[in-house]
């Protein structure tokens, strides 16, 4: 009895003899003296001869031929087949007889079609917003990658790619975009130079920050700001954002003012306060508490000319607040209290009409202002009266 299961193929013409590998050749047969047998096994890839071990992606074909003991094999009978194309990992039976009726049999299996593309792992990594390199690591089940790492110097994408013996690919893409090296902007709400009365509470408009990443960034304030002390004291604003981005710190400073007093004997006392105008590119400095006022004003206007506006209101008894540079709701009901103490249209904006009046006015009668000028007419007349009285007197004293 013989077997013989051998693999060959055939590379620049000549024959070459390898060991089964993952391609196995068995043969059965019944009693006979002269035993057919497999006397070689040929696998073919694509059409092209492989060794049997080789992993591949495509279909794989068999084919076999049949000797016996040693002797040229006549089949009265042909095989039921000399070749066989798997098209997936699995076994084949080749069946054939000699001359003599003896049968046998050559079972072919087939493991090394491989279809199935690697499987890539990406390591965990943060995502948390940064201002460093961050870099990806990578491995896979099997074959090699193009890289096991990368390292991102700014915000971006990277294929790895994992390769296996039998050719399949697979590609795992990794898109970073928390990397930040960019500081948040803050903006003052309001003006930069703004007053406060002196003994009175102070509210301030604050500032907004904004950030190219993070959605919200908190704002601090630091102050040593003392409304009973008189001086002038800075607000420093800063800001940093989550992946530690310091932002330009952005300042306001306040004055702290006294309000001074005036009235007449008798009569009610108007509140004024002490200011210190600015020049802007829409006004002009008339003096230390007159401002030119040179545009429209309404409502959600800012700038100097607004804290001009509300100064001015103050002193005039109509804007009780902190000026802030921001003309708002109060500002606007204060401009149609002037507005109404002028015989002027009840608009709330600050129109032609509107800052001819403050360009030209002194400060408007009140109720307190209305009895002392009465008292001191009654008493002027009466002083009036008693002085002419006494001009008669003297008159008749000098006869």
């Amino acid at each position: 009895m013989r077997i013989r299961a051998l693999t060959s193929f055939v590379l620049g013409g000549a024959l070459t003899v390898l060991g089964p590998y993952s391609v196995q050749a068995n043969t059965t047969f019944t009693t006979d003296t002269i035993t057919p047998y497999v006397s070689s096994v040929v696998i073919r890839i694509d059409g092209n001869f492989v060794p049997a071990s080789t992993k591949t992606q495509s279909n794989v074909t068999i084919i076999v031929s049949v000797e016996s003991a040693g002797l040229p094999y006549t089949m009265d009978t042909p095989l039921n087949t000399d070749s066989h194309t798997f098209t997936e990992n699995g076994s084949f039976t080749f069946v054939f007889h000699d001359s003599n009726g003896t049968t046998g049999s050559s079972t072919v299996t087939v493991d090394n079609i491989d279809r199935t593309a690697p499987t890539i792992t990406i390591d965990a990594y943060s995502d948390t917003p940064t201002t460093t390199d961050v870099t990806i690591s990578a491995s896979t089940n099997e074959g090699s990658l193009n890289s096991t790492s990368h390292t991102f110097t700014e915000n971006g994408s990277f294929d790895f790619v994992a390769t296996d013996e039998a050719g399949n690919a697979s590609t795992s893409t990794v898109s970073i975009s928390h990397i930040d090296r960019e500081a948040p902007v803050i903006s003052l709400v309001g003006s930069s130079a703004v007053q406060s009365p002196l003994d009175a509470s102070y509210t301030d408009a604050g500032a907004t920050v904004v950030d190219n990443l993070d959605t919200s960034v908190s704002v601090s304030l630091a102050s040593t700001l003392d409304t009973g002390t008189l001086g002038t004291y800075t607000l420093t604003y800063s800001a940093t954002d989550t992946a530690g981005n310091v932002a330009t710190p952005v300042v306001r400073s306040v004055e702290v003012v006294r309000r001074v007093s005036s009235g007449g004997g008798g009569g009610g006392s108007a509140r004024t306060t002490q200011t210190t105008s600015v020049a802007s590119a829409t006004g002009r400095v008339l003096g230390a508490s007159t401002y030119s006022f040179s545009r429209d004003l309404t409502i959600k206007d800012t700038g100097e000319d607004v804290s001009a506006l509300q100064q001015q209101l103050a002193s005039l008894g109509f804007f009780t607040e902190t000026p802030t540079g921001y003309f708002g709701a109060k500002t606007q009901a204060a401009v149609r209290a002037y507005q109404a103490a002028r015989a002027i249209p009840q608009t709330g904006v600050v129109g032609p009409l509107t800052r001819a009046a403050l360009n030209g006015a002194t400060a408007a009668p009140t109720a307190a202002n209305t009895s002392t000028i009465s008292a001191l007419q009654a008493h002027i007349a009466l002083l009036t009266a008693q002085l002419q009285l006494l001009q008669a007197k003297l008159a008749a004293l000098s006869l």
